[in-house]
């Protein structure tokens, strides 16, 4: 969903995990941004002190940041043709300049720290973040390594944005890899001509497979940087929290991560798209639809556009159609090959990668409905329940306006999360269930509770970023504490695989039972029965629905 605010929401074209349009929210980083994506270091006299790095590809000098930190930018991990399989990038010649950004992937930019930026089709890269003084093979052993994938509906955002510069993540000793996936109709498109070349491929989720590809270059190269490729964790908000739990269901990226952190994966637990199957409920309409429907527009009076005359569309031709056409998140499909099943069957059956897994919301993920320039009509998403009345008894007896806000936000990611981490726990893996209700001192009392999103420049200690108009100066040393925690919380599981530490107030492990919560604000606590009564009913809910898909 939305990396920069809650502002600018499209109404939803998946309405299990809404969209938010990237807006201009970040104004007090657009000269960092600027400075950044121009390839100016922000401390040039160091910069030629960086150690060069030896990769598969070629050799790259990084970035000395102020902090001490190298960052290593603009590392091809992959290229691809458009809508094929990503494959291994060429090699370069010469040092590459890993100071400068990367190309970002084709989208509409709404947002300065964004539009400063080269879009292309030539987006396959990643930026890796090494600890001050961090030098392989002389310490005792290599360091964790922490694998970003950035949010924005799978249609917007980059991974090299200053949000997630990894300064804080990797002081305490990981590794910070933060990648670059394509978007929009690049990144998810299906056809049936498309489905017969690529019969029994991974097909229709490009940018999953983008991931996949970058993990697989972290697994060959990362030991070059000091990182452990036998202990990588992955980790997202929202777009990126969905591509967590997709992954968790993708035998191809099995054995290439070893922990996972899913933040607001918002998903529809009961059903999941598919390529040419039609599915239940008003939005289960086959991906190959919406290739037909492609092809029609682009086509010659009656005679639809050529898979090959798709392929050749200029990208400001596919992108303004993809905005006028293809609404929401554009969450990955069940393709029978990259993603064999529904998620929820996979995690109920089992079937999910077994490894530690940790996931969570927002305490005001409705944030994304509340700020939509035109409001949403509650009758949209109370049409996605089968049965309103049933769901009206046990979210309180509310209004259609509150129901709908409070279906929104429970079904798609505090019940979805509940959900995702107790299977988990009932595989035996250690897991971790959150929910995020810290809003910075200076909002409190302004907003009803933290918005989509806004965990995430406390997890990197990059605030003021993100929040809405918000300077630096308005940040308090109390926020700066929660962010020292939850950057804590994040790094420790990476390491072990347990958010808990020395000086940090403990957090509990998912039981296969109950509703225990961990409240993460600047008091971390355990609410013992958190939400009971609407997330019993979910689980009802999920446990009847779920193989109706089938």
């Amino acid at each position: 969903m939305n990396e920069f605010s809650t502002g600018g929401v499209r109404p939803a074209g998946d309405w299990s995990a809404i969209a938010g349009r990237a807006t201009a929210q970040m104004r007090t980083g657009a000269l960092a941004g600027l400075l950044f994506a121009a390839g100016f270091a922000l401390a040039p006299a160091a910069a030629a002190t960086a150690p060069v790095i030896t990769t598969e590809n070629g050799r790259i000098r990084g970035e000395v940041r102020p902090s001490g930190a190298i960052a290593y930018r603009n590392i091809s991990y992959a290229v691809a043709d458009r809508w094929e399989q990503p494959r291994r990038a060429p090699a370069w010649q010469g040092v590459r300049d890993g100071r400068i950004a990367g190309n970002i992937c084709p989208q509409k930019v709404e947002n300065p720290a964004l539009d400063t930026f080269t879009q292309s089709e030539d987006c396959l890269n990643l930026n890796v973040w090494v600890p001050k003084g961090y030098k392989a093979g002389q310490h005792k052993k290599p360091l964790p390594v922490m694998f970003w994938i950035h949010g924005g509906s799978f249609r917007v955002g980059s991974g090299a944005l200053p949000i997630y510069d990894g300064d804080a993540i990797v002081a305490r000793d990981v590794i910070l890899v933060t990648v670059n996936y394509r978007l929009g109709l690049l990144g998810r498109f299906a056809h049936p001509d498309l489905s017969k070349q690529q019969a029994g491929k991974p097909r229709a989720d490009y940018g999953l497979m983008d991931q996949v590809a970058a993990l697989q270059w972290v697994q060959r190269n990362i030991g070059q940087f000091g990182g452990d490729a036998n202990n990588v964790t992955i980790f997202g908000y929202s777009a990126g929290g969905v591509s967590v739990n997709y992954l968790m269901a993708a035998p191809s990226a099995r054995g290439l991560f070893h922990k996972a952190i899913a933040q607001s994966g918002g998903i529809q637990v009961e059903t999941t798209q598919h390529i040419s199957e039609r599915r239940p409920g008003i939005l289960g309409a086959p991906l190959e639809a919406q290739g037909v429907a492609a092809a029609k527009h682009f086509g010659s009076g009656e005679t639809p556009a050529t898979l090959d005359q798709l392929r050749r569309l200029p990208l400001d031709q596919l992108i303004a159609y993809q905005e006028k056409t293809s609404l929401g998140s554009l969450n990955p499909v069940v393709d029978g090959v990259l993603i064999p099943d529904d998620i929820g069957r996979t995690f109920r059956d089992g079937k999910q990668a077994p490894v530690p897994y940790m996931a969570g919301s927002t305490s005001w993920e409705a944030s994304l409905l509340h700020y939509l320039p035109q409001p949403l009509p509650p009758r949209f998403i109370l049409a996605g329940i089968d049965g309103v009345e049933p769901a009206r008894a046990a979210f309180g007896g509310v209004d259609d306006a509150k129901l709908a806000h409070a279906w929104f936000a429970q079904s798609t990611f505090m019940g979805a999360a509940h959900y995702l981490t107790r299977e988990s726990a009932r595989i035996g893996q250690p897991s971790w269930l959150y929910y995020f209700d810290y809003v910075p001192q200076a909002l409190q009392g302004t907003v009803p509770g933290a918005a989509h999103g806004d965990e995430v420049p406390f997890i990197f200690d990059t605030l003021p970023l993100k929040i809405r108009n918000f300077s630096a100066a308005q940040i308090t040393l109390a926020d700066r504490k929660v962010a020292r925690m939850m950057t804590a919380y994040w790094t420790n599981f990476a390491k072990h695989g347990d958010p808990n530490g020395p000086g940090l107030p403990r957090l509990g492990a998912r039981k296969t039972d109950g509703y225990a919560m961990n409240i993460l604000d600047a008091n971390p606590r355990i609410n013992p029965d958190f939400l009971a009564r609407e997330t019993a009913f979910l689980d009802r809910y999920y446990a009847d629905h779920i193989d109706l898909s089938k």
